[in-house]
């Protein structure tokens, strides 16, 4: 859907009006934004798959990060990171330095907690890093990208003269 907007009116001379006419595409996919919303919606949903995994003899359980109660700061990250994308060029990437960060203090936590157990290894349970810890650094290394990637582009000038 193209969006038309008057951006100036020139008067050089008596003879000649000049209108400026800027069109614009509603966000091409040549920016960043449609990828970096794909990474915000990926740190969600990281929140909401495995972060630990207990594996037994005969089973495995996942704990989701929302079980854990940290799962919901990293969805609200990965809310604050979509309007970014939206509204702010310059702090896009802010919201996945602050998951990485919380990745990293999970990932730490566990292990100080569960390596330390010889209880677990006694009875034959292995705790190990779920997949939505891995997703969450991945998608929160996306949105790092792609924000510091939108914010060094250059603007382009969409006028287009029409006399």
């Amino acid at each position: 859907m193209w969006k038309a907007s008057l951006v100036a009116l020139h008067l050089p001379d008596q003879n000649q009006i000049t209108i400026y006419l800027r069109l614009n595409y509603l966000r091409p996919m040549n920016r960043p934004y449609y990828p970096g919303l794909v990474a915000s919606a990926l740190l969600a949903l990281s929140a909401f798959l495995p972060w630990v995994v207990e594996v037994t003899l005969t089973s495995s359980i996942g704990t989701t990060g929302i079980e854990l109660g940290n799962g919901w700061i990293a969805v609200a990250l990965a809310l604050v990171a979509g309007l970014l994308f939206f509204r702010s060029k310059a702090i896009a990437f802010l919201p996945g330095v602050m998951a990485i960060g919380l990745g990293i203090l999970e990932v730490f936590f566990m292990q100080e907690s569960l390596g330390t157990d010889e209880v677990f290894e006694a009875m034959g349970l292995n705790a190990s890093i779920g997949i939505g810890i891995y997703l969450l650094f991945i998608s929160a290394l996306g949105i790092v990208l792609l924000g510091l990637w939108q914010y060094r582009r250059k603007p382009t000038d969409d006028s287009t003269p029409l006399t």
